[in-house]
């Protein structure tokens, strides 16, 4: 913390009936009262929220609608009511305290979503690739509220690999890492600006030996 102290919030369980361990990613909730942390369950990956002060643990789960591996990442929106969580084939919008669901992007759009985000003014991002092939070209998309089915922002930029994208908190603009697969150490920085062209980085960067790329 700012004062110099070190905090241990949530222990991983690893030998009771029901063993969670903490893995990551952890993203923060914008006004910094809590962290939702990526947990290992014995039925898949799922979150939890961490009270900063008190220490408390409030699973991002249920056995209903929500069960461990029903989704594979998770993160607050940016005004922090919200938590966006990417389904195999759909994205929700999961209130915290309820856990009650709305799907902001449905199985009609034919995409395997991945890393949602919701900027202020409503609008959905999120990396997906084709649902009718197991390994396909990634690519950024875009739905705006009204929106009737969701705009792709840039051409495939890797097939088979993974994408990560980070927004801007000001300007409309995206910083988007391509790895070759899923486990690459090191991928290709973009920068999506606002006028919506796509520049590679790394004429301007150098090639990166490490740390690996990752906004």
């Amino acid at each position: 913390s700012t004062d110099g102290r070190s905090v241990h919030l949530a222990p991983s369980d690893y030998g009771s009936a029901d063993p969670r361990v903490y893995t990551g990613p952890l993203n923060w909730r914008p006004d910094g009262s809590e962290v939702l942390a990526g947990v290992r369950t014995p039925d898949g990956f799922a979150a939890a929220r961490v009270n900063v002060s008190s220490g408390e643990i409030v699973p991002l789960w249920n056995d209903d609608d929500l069960p461990p591996g029903s989704y594979t990442d998770a993160r607050w929106t940016s005004d922090g009511a919200a938590i966006l969580a990417a389904m195999e084939d759909r994205v929700i919008r999961i209130q915290p305290e309820t856990l009650g669901t709305q799907t902001l992007l449905d199985e009609s759009a034919s995409l395997l979503p991945r890393r949602a985000q919701q900027l202020s003014n409503g609008t959905l991002t999120f990396a997906a690739q084709p649902a009718d092939q197991s390994e396909g070209a990634w690519r950024l998309y875009l739905t705006a509220p009204g929106q009737e089915a969701p705009l792709p922002l840039t051409e495939p930029l890797v097939d088979g690999g993974a994408i990560e994208f980070l927004w801007g908190e000001s300007e409309p603009e995206a910083v988007i890492v391509a790895y070759d697969a899923p486990d690459a150490a090191y991928g290709t920085p973009y920068l999506l600006d606002a006028e919506g062209a796509l520049r590679e980085l790394t004429p301007i960067l150098g090639l990166i030996d490490a740390p690996s790329w990752g906004p």
